[in-house]
């Protein structure tokens, strides 16, 4: 299989538990997996690790920002 382009992520059998991630996911998902994720295969270290590195501190910088912003959302539907 090495060489071939790789199946669509809807075809891929996963073991229970293994959830895959697309790369272009969301900040808020993408953060959380480049901070806490288990690496599972990685057919590409510098690219991988690009991508790792400045998902990280895009997603530690926006994190403050986001949760002042869900207090805030949060205490304007509290009070109606």
């Amino acid at each position: 299989m090495v060489g071939t382009d790789p199946p669509p992520p809807w075809k891929v059998d996963l073991p229970a538990g293994v959830d895959l991630l697309v790369l272009g996911a969301a900040l808020e998902l993408a953060g959380r997996v480049a901070l806490h994720g288990q690496l599972l295969f990685d057919d590409d270290p510098p690219a991988r690790m690009r991508w790792q590195a400045q998902t990280r501190l895009v997603y530690l910088d926006e994190e403050d920002r986001q949760r002042r912003l869900d207090r805030i959302y949060r205490a304007g539907r509290t009070r109606g």
